[in-house]
């Protein structure tokens, strides 16, 4: 395949899949909200029209692996809405993630053109999930481990030097994928002979391993006088399994399953079918040994079978490997087929077309929640109840953090915020640490305890099924009803509410 057609293929396919990203007014990612709220701290702290040095404090020193997504949201957030960096980053996501496959396919002596087949599954579980740093993390787990496969085939001092830097990078990307990045290393010195010397040839990986990675794992797992963690001690990690069975099943869902109606399942079949016929189409081709695509492939999927579902503190763990896998499966190829670049536009098109279907379906389901926010005062402190987190259209429970728009419009603060969770580049001052009823269980919401903090609460009840203001004593104000949405003013002072409602 010319480089021009590739070149060109690659760039309409990644446009197709952008596409959907600019659907809607709020993106359907789970966590999403959370990013934004984070980022718009990191932005607007100083600004006392926010009001949000008295809850949020930037941790501008801490040592955490997420800090590569929150200073790109906080970068592009400066000259533009937190909601467009957000976009904007995860377009960039979108178009670089066959340039790196290509890059790997390269170095592991395949054909580049067969990293275009990774562009439909941009749009994926993990992204939907709102894990942006993991998808950024692992278009350069992919850089990095073509220029590792390089290093262990012909080592050079440059090679080295931008293996060491990338790897630093990668850290401060997401730890998951750079832990990925070091179980590379061995997978891929073993698949030809002299092993050990290849091994040796990785040593640009220990300056980030030694200098990032083992002592942000000392400084999350290990206990100390007046420092919260977020991660559990390492020998008693609690982690929660799946049965093998289990786990076979759940993995088309594991890479696709969005959508309710399972529709992105279909295509992700789809998807596999043109992976395979690349596969068998190709099968007695005269290339490089498929061996070190192969090690590669098998360390990401046995990871998603042996790893934990969960551990205190992180979840969805074993599961955003096979992810992983799915992209390095088109490489196992022995050679791109002439179809390969209609494949993959075709493959985008009804990718593309079908997410933002359901971005746009998502968007009239959550009609009304712009009017909820512009009903919440500059500097409120906002609880949410969200009583129907999923909706009808998204499997990925996209509501369950709304209440964290409250911040990115507003300011203030909201309740269920991440950065109670250190380390993470956003810390929560301790006098706003109150305790709040599990943010998936509003049913368990009890004023007295859990509500006194706040003066504004977020309602999500679609089906108009549950009445706060029972729970509140009386002392509430509904300020918008629309949609599924509702909001309500609680005041401390009872005569207050009085006079306001005898000046009405």
């Amino acid at each position: 395949m010319g480089d021009r057609l590739r070149i060109a293929t690659a760039l309409l396919a990644s446009a197709l899949m952008a596409a959907p990203l600019w659907v809607g007014r709020f993106l359907p990612l789970l966590d999403l909200p959370q990013h934004l709220a984070l980022a718009t701290v990191l932005i607007r702290h100083g600004d006392p029209a926010w009001q949000l040095a008295a809850y949020f404090e930037p941790q501008r020193g801490e040592l955490t692996p997420y800090w590569a997504h929150y200073m790109a949201l906080e970068g592009l957030g400066r000259v533009m809405s937190v909601d467009a960096a957000a976009r904007v980053f995860l377009t960039l996501y979108v178009f670089t993630l066959p340039w790196a496959t290509m890059a790997l396919a390269r170095a592991l002596g395949r054909a580049p053109s067969l990293g275009l087949l990774v562009v439909p599954l941009a749009l994926n579980a993990n992204l939907y999930f709102g894990f942006i740093a993991y998808c950024w993390s692992v278009v350069v787990l992919l850089w990095a481990l073509a220029l590792l496969a390089r290093q262990l085939d012909a080592p050079s001092a440059r090679r080295a030097g931008g293996l060491a830097l990338l790897a630093g990078v990668l850290f401060f990307c997401h730890v998951q994928s750079f832990a990925f990045l070091l179980l590379a290393a061995p997978v891929l010195a073993v698949c030809t002979e002299g092993r050990g010397r290849r091994l040796s040839r990785a040593w640009p990986l220990l300056p980030a391993t030694f200098i990032l990675f083992v002592p942000w794992l000392y400084l999350s797992t290990t206990p100390r006088a007046g420092a919260d963690r977020y991660f559990p001690p390492l020998d008693d990690p609690r982690p929660k399994y799946e049965a093998p069975l289990a786990r076979l099943t759940g993995l088309p869902d594991a890479i696709a399953g969005a959508y309710q109606d399972g529709s992105d399942d279909w295509i992700l079949a789809a998807w596999a079918i043109v992976v395979a016929a690349a596969i068998v189409v190709g099968r007695h081709a005269e290339t490089t040994p498929v061996a070190p695509v192969l090690a590669l492939t098998g360390a990401a999927l046995a990871c998603y079978f042996v790893l934990p579902v969960s551990i205190q503190g992180q979840w969805n763990i074993a599961e955003r490997f096979a992810w992983t896998a799915a992209l390095l499966s088109p490489l196992l190829a022995r050679k791109a087929p002439r179809w390969a670049p209609v494949a993959t536009i075709a493959l985008a098109a009804v990718t593309a077309g079908n997410a933002a279907w359901h971005h746009a379906r998502f968007d009239r389901e959550a009609e009304g929640f712009d009017e909820a926010l512009a009903s919440l005062p500059r500097g409120a402190r906002v609880m949410g109840l969200i009583y129907d987190s999923r909706g009808a259209v998204m499997q990925r429970w996209p509501y369950l953090h709304f209440e964290q728009y409250a911040i990115v419009r507003n300011g203030g603060y909201a309740a269920h915020s991440f950065a109670a969770n250190a380390p993470l580049p956003v810390g929560l001052r301790p006098g706003a640490r109150v305790v709040a009823q599990g943010v998936w269980r509003p049913d368990q919401f009890r004023y007295d305890a859990h509500g006194a903090y706040f003066d504004h609460f977020l309602v999500r009840d679609p089906g108009g099924a549950h009445d706060p203001r029972a729970l509140f004593g009386g002392a509430a104000d509904e300020v918008y009803r629309g949609g599924a949405w509702r909001v309500y003013r609680v005041y401390r002072d009872r005569s207050q509410l009085q006079r306001m409602n005898r000046g009405s």
